[in-house]
C-alpha cells in the first residue's frame, strides 16, 4: 500500500506523503492510478515540488508541525 493521504476538493487534489527517496515514484504511481480511472493531470496547473509547508485552498498545511490552519 502507498502511505499517503489526499485532500480532494472538486478538481483539486493535494497529496500528503512522508519524506523520503520514494516520493517521486509514489507521485508517478498516483498519476498512473488516476489514469486508470480516466482522470488526467493538468501539468500547467500542477506543482510536484515536495514541501514541508503549503497553502492550498485557504488551508495552510505544515507537515513539520503536523498542523493545519486557515490562511487569512
Amino acid at each position: 500500500m502507498i502511505p499517503y493521504k489526499c485532500l480532494i476538493y472538486l478538481d483539486d487534489v493535494l497529496v500528503l506523503m512522508p519524506p523520503g527517496g520514494q516520493a517521486h515514484r509514489r507521485i508517478q504511481m498516483l498519476r498512473e492510478i488516476l489514469g486508470m480511472f480516466g482522470l488526467s493531470v493538468n501539468e500547467a496547473k500542477s506543482d510536484f515540488v515536495l514541501r514541508d509547508r503549503r497553502e492550498h485552498l485557504g488551508l495552510v498545511i505544515d507537515l513539520k508541525k503536523r498542523a493545519f490552519s486557515l490562511s487569512f
